[in-house]
């Protein structure tokens, strides 16, 4: 009797082993993922408080790529430390109990290279909440666990391909059918800046002004070359804004601003509220009332300038909010101008 064996095509062979690469699983503990924001550990990494861990994956052809994230949780205040599974723009959230459990999602993607992040996000008042991720696995994608500028580059053409960039259509009219036009890009939308030194109006002449200084020129024109965005340095903090009590001096921030305006370029405040004076803080030293500041929202609001508010503090329960009288602080929002 004779016995056929089938034979596979190279086409075949070919779909099969995409089949088993995308099939493969890959699996990495906490501390071993190349990137950790913050926190500590030996196998499993424990976020004490906001913060990631990631890897890059690759895409070997569009598909779906699953990822599930051993974990456990420590609760704080009667809540869970709240976890996010994060791919370009897609992210699947959950809340974390104790013990460990595994907390999965399936993500459709196109071929491509990715940043996978892990992250918590609910422990802005630095409690004794955690997250604590014991490993990572990934199925459906190959892995580079390495934080090289390869991967990077590789990530970021890969988002900016499939998520960032899309077709466009300009509509002329008095045209006729056919005629050639030419299109010039005016602005992107990518925000790449840099901070300007200066703790007072004089400071920050010393870079943005027209004196026609050695450093003026040489600080202008690689920050045009290079840059389409700018942010203060120290000018936006509320020491060097507010340093006597309600004598409050924009000056530095006008300067930087109107900087930014007559070159089209962005501009970004800095944040109001910077450390704690009792270490690398940058507060008004008038200031005496300690500034309990995990529990402040800032926000700097354009329409009057004022580099006060008052300060909320925020009861366990998240969505209730209620004032703190005598506390003084900024909010701050981080919008471009």
């Amino acid at each position: 009797m004779r016995r056929y064996v089938p034979i596979l095509s190279l086409g075949t062979l070919a779909a099969a082993c995409l089949a088993s690469v995308c099939a493969a699983q890959t699996t990495i503990t906490g501390s071993n993922l190349t990137a950790r924001s913050t926190g500590s550990g030996a196998g499993t990494w424990t976020l004490d408080r906001n913060g990631y861990v990631g890897t890059y994956i690759t895409v070997p052809a569009a598909g779906d790529v699953t990822i599930r994230v051993n974990a456990s949780g420590t609760a704080s205040g009667g809540i869970n430390p709240h976890m996010n599974i994060v791919l370009a723009d897609t992210k699947a959230g959950f809340d974390v109990t104790a013990g460990v459990s595994a907390y999965e999602n399936t993500f459709n993607l196109p071929a491509g290279t990715y940043f996978l992040r892990t992250e918590f996000n609910n422990d802005l008042d630095l409690s004794s909440r955690a997250l604590a991720v014991q490993d990572i696995t990934v199925t459906g994608a190959t892995v580079s666990n390495s934080s090289t500028t390869a991967n990077a580059l590789a990530a970021a053409d890969t988002y900016i391909g499939n998520f960032r960039k899309g077709a466009v259509k300009v509509g002329l009219s008095g045209l006729a059918p056919g005629t050639s036009v030419g299109v010039a890009l005016k602005r992107h939308a990518f925000n790449f800046g840099t901070a300007v030194p200066g703790f007072s109006s004089t400071d920050v002449n010393n870079y943005l002004g027209s004196n026609g200084t050695a450093k003026q020129t040489n600080y202008q024109s690689r920050l045009l070359q290079n840059f389409n965005a700018v942010v203060p340095e120290n000018m936006g903090k509320w020491a060097y804004n507010e340093a006597g009590r309600d004598s409050v001096t924009m000056a530095g921030i006008d300067q930087i601003l109107n900087y930014a305006g007559s070159h089209n370029m962005r501009a970004r405040m800095h944040n109001v509220i910077w450390g704690d004076n009792g270490s690398n803080g940058q507060q008004p030293s008038w200031y005496s009332i300690p500034i309990p500041l995990p529990d402040c929202w800032i926000r700097l609001t354009s329409a009057t300038r004022l580099l006060r508010a008052t300060c909320v503090a925020r009861s366990a329960n998240a969505s209730t909010i209620t004032l703190a009288p005598e506390r003084q602080a900024i909010e701050l929002t981080s919008t471009w101008s």
